[in-house]
């Protein structure tokens, strides 16, 4: 019985003696991370570091340490390491979001803690490949509708005055192939005809102006006023006879 029991505290002292055990920890402060870099006496392997969902990180198969805090002043508040049934445990504490990278280095294990934006997103490549060809589609829409969108282009329109006394006149208005005849007066204005034109006066293709109008294009309306004229003369000669 007493053999049994040496037996067994030469294996648990030959277990502690050959296993794994934090030697030092070093912490340096980055201006958007902390680094901090565990040493151990033996190099460390990948099986045994496991990170959870929350940044904490287990590292098996380590001699006890007594547990300790680190307070910082920096993104987060305090980080924790402390040893549970031979597994070695760092946990950091603080109100902001953490992103953990860890590499090992010969028998130094680096730890990298990165915050995280409230509102912080990534955009994936093939995010940036739809927005591009969106981008690509709306130039070429424009493009399309500069090149083979012809511009609208008004007509102009052409006026003519003819007077009959020093108060009434006649208008003659020539727009789309029409003139529209209008007597002005003092008390306002009167359509008195429309009439289609059978040759529109030629129009300048490079731009919208106001042509001289032709000889032929004010002739129907000079009969017209002369007829008002002597209306308005016979009216004046019969008031003089009386």
């Amino acid at each position: 019985m007493n053999i049994k029991k040496i037996f067994l505290i030469i294996c648990l002292f030959n277990a502690f003696i050959f296993a794994q055990s934090l030697t030092s920890i070093q912490y340096k402060t980055l201006k958007h991370s902390l680094v901090i870099t565990l040493n151990f006496n033996q190099p460390l392997q990948n099986n045994q570091i496991f990170k959870s969902p929350k940044n904490y990180l287990e590292i098996k198969q380590i001699s006890p340490v007594k547990a300790f805090r680190k307070n910082f002043d920096s993104f987060f508040h305090t980080l924790y390491v402390f040893s549970y049934k031979q597994n070695l445990y760092i946990a950091p504490r603080g109100d902001t979001p953490l992103e953990l990278n860890y590499q090992i280095k010969n028998k130094s294990l680096i730890l990298t803690y990165t915050p995280l934006l409230k509102n912080h997103s990534t955009i994936s490549s093939w995010q940036y490949l739809m927005i591009i060809l969106i981008l690509l589609i709306l130039i070429a829409f424009l493009y399309y509708i500069k090149r083979y969108t012809k511009p609208q282009v008004y007509q102009s329109y052409q006026t003519k005055k003819f007077f009959i006394d020093q108060k009434h006149f006649i208008l003659d208005i020539y727009i789309q192939n029409r003139h529209y005849i209008v007597l002005g007066a003092p008390k306002g204005y009167l359509l008195l005809d429309k009439v289609d034109s059978i040759q529109a006066p030629k129009q300048d293709n490079t731009e919208t102006r106001t042509h001289q109008p032709k000889k032929s294009f004010s002739s129907p309306f000079k009969s017209l006023v002369r007829k008002i004229k002597n209306i308005k003369n016979n009216e004046v000669n019969a008031k003089k006879s009386l």
